[in-house]
């Protein structure tokens, strides 16, 4: 599974997913950065996250219907605190690294959000 499987859906991604919709908007905005840039797991940074923001609103592009939400509220410090994504290493000039926990893709592998994968049967 890669994050590129998984469906950010609109208007209210990962629905039902992670307990808390800030929880599963901040994973969604983690997830839609992972699968732009390297499609692999692994920690991001607060600035990888803003550059992924930037990059919309420099295109001119509007944002996907779920960013646009006027409760769009992702929070981070959520996940981490349910124990979705842990901090990584130490504080740099991008922030501090946060990755899914593997509870968290666990989740991901079970829920309806991923793409059904053939290799799977």
């Amino acid at each position: 599974m890669r994050p590129s499987d998984i469906i950010i859906a609109n208007p209210t991604p990962l629905t039902a997913t992670f307990e808390r919709t800030e929880a599963e908007q901040a994973a969604a905005l983690m997830i839609v950065v992972l699968a732009d840039a390297d499609d692999s797991w692994r920690p991001v940074t607060p600035k990888e996250i803003g550059r992924y923001i930037r990059g919309i609103l420099d295109a001119k592009e509007a944002p996907p219907v779920w960013m646009n939400n006027p409760f769009f509220r992702p929070d981070i410090h959520n996940l981490v605190t349910r124990g979705f994504a842990r901090w990584e290493g130490d504080e740099d000039a991008d922030g501090r690294p946060v990755g899914f926990t593997e509870k968290a893709l666990e989740k991901l592998r079970v829920s309806r959000w991923r793409r059904p994968n053939p290799q799977d049967s």
